[in-house]
């Protein structure tokens, strides 16, 4: 293509022609590069040409397509436009094709994912877990060191708080074992980590629960794909696209085209690749058994540490 532009530039000045005229030995230059002497020494090819009275022969032709900007058309920031256009289409009709013939690669992929968004949140929280506890322990070593703790009055005791740690039965159990607020901190202090470990047992649990759940849903996925297809619609739709790839990887061969047919082509692929991935949408969903978006929610539903500990 940057060949075909450069046919409208003057070989001598290499801008666009400005009134090109036609020398004897075929080549064409703007006028103003023309000598006013009786003979004329081509400089692209050295031929020596007499110089009519008349001038040379104006390039009507050349100066016609500059003047309707049929060389601006040509331009390779205009092809490359399109011809990543074509490409975002051509990837787009594979990435379906192949999801109808491996529906399988989409939902292994798409579960490990999921259960991997949801062993992180495990790990977080378990993390959580750690730093909180380690934060009950050194307050409540605090505490049990404070020597005005004995001092304070029961509703305003900052032990209180402790007690959501415990049941009702453990705090029972607690009271009637200690005499003073200290004895009581220090019963917090050594069952606290035992709590810790019912905490993350919590969390396992629960992680172990959803593991389950998705291998399930995933088995189920599996067995419906083994009979799910593309509609005859969609698929007819596809080699209609193909077709017009291919007409107009034609049009760009042509030599005069307008900026319209640019934009048509441009419009068009573009149409035909959200066409395309709303048909990839609806089909992964399909193959989800229309749960794609509540199995999604099952990673934000797993539940936060603090959730857990209250």
């Amino acid at each position: 293509m940057a060949a075909i532009k450069a046919c409208f530039n003057c070989k001598i000045c290499d801008n666009v022609f400005i009134e090109p005229v036609i020398l004897p030995c075929g080549n064409s230059i703007c006028q103003s590069h023309v000598t006013f002497e009786e003979i004329f020494t081509c400089q692209i090819c050295s031929l020596e040409h007499p110089i009519p009275k008349e001038g040379f022969i104006a390039n009507k032709l050349i100066k016609d397509l500059i003047t309707t900007k049929i060389h601006d058309n040509l331009s390779e920031k205009n092809n490359q436009q399109i011809l990543n256009s074509f490409s975002l289409l051509e990837n787009t009709i594979q990435e379906i094709e192949h999801l109808e013939k491996n529906p399988d690669d989409f939902i292994t992929d798409f579960f490990a994912k999921l259960i991997h968004k949801i062993d992180l949140k495990r790990e977080e929280n378990k993390i959580d877990a750690e730093k909180h506890f380690q934060n009950v322990s050194s307050e409540l070593n605090t505490l049990k060191d404070d020597q005005n703790l004995e001092k304070i009055v029961y509703y305003r005791c900052p032990l209180r708080k402790f007690s959501s740690y415990f049941t009702i039965n453990e705090l029972k159990v607690f009271k009637e074992n200690t005499k003073t607020k200290k004895e009581l901190a220090i019963s917090y202090l050594e069952n606290i980590d035992r709590k810790k470990e019912e905490c993350v047992n919590e969390v396992e649990s629960l992680y172990t629960q959803l593991l389950d759940e998705m291998t399930e849903k995933r088995n189920n996925c599996m067995k419906f794909s083994e009979t799910k297809k593309l509609s005859v619609s969609i698929k007819t739709k596809i080699e209609k696209i193909k077709l017009n790839l291919d007409e107009f990887n034609q049009n760009l061969k042509q030599i005069f085209f307008t900026d319209e047919l640019y934009d048509s082509i441009k419009q068009k692929t573009n149409d035909d690749r959200i066409l395309l991935n709303n048909a990839i949408r609806d089909f992964k969903n399909e193959l989800l058994l229309e749960k794609g978006f509540d199995l999604e929610k099952k990673e934000f539903e797993f539940p936060k540490f603090s959730k857990i500990i209250l």
